[in-house]
């Protein structure tokens, strides 16, 4: 007796690697485009505060609380100054 055939759709990776690969896949066509982290934050305005400040608690955890405070301060003031280096990266 034949086997069914086999659907490609099972083998396609599901849930998270897939959402992986469209946020990367979008990444990097904005970054193409000129778009960098830091001119996110200014285009967000206060929203980008908020999404720096979880960022810092998150992926710093093991600060202080007052470098942490410290360290979110610098970041957020040299993220919203104009553009210059960021865009010599790519």
């Amino acid at each position: 007796m034949a086997e069914p055939p086999v659907d490609p759709a099972e083998h396609l990776p599901q849930g998270k690697s897939t959402i992986s690969r469209l946020w990367r896949s979008a990444a990097t066509k904005m970054w193409d485009h000129g778009v960098t982290p830091q001119s996110i934050y200014r285009w967000t305005g206060p929203l980008g505060s908020s999404m720096l400040g979880k960022y810092v608690a998150n992926r710093f955890a093991y600060l202080s609380k007052e470098d942490a405070d410290d360290f979110l301060g610098y970041l957020g003031e040299i993220s919203s100054a104009t553009g210059s280096g960021e865009y010599a990266v790519n």
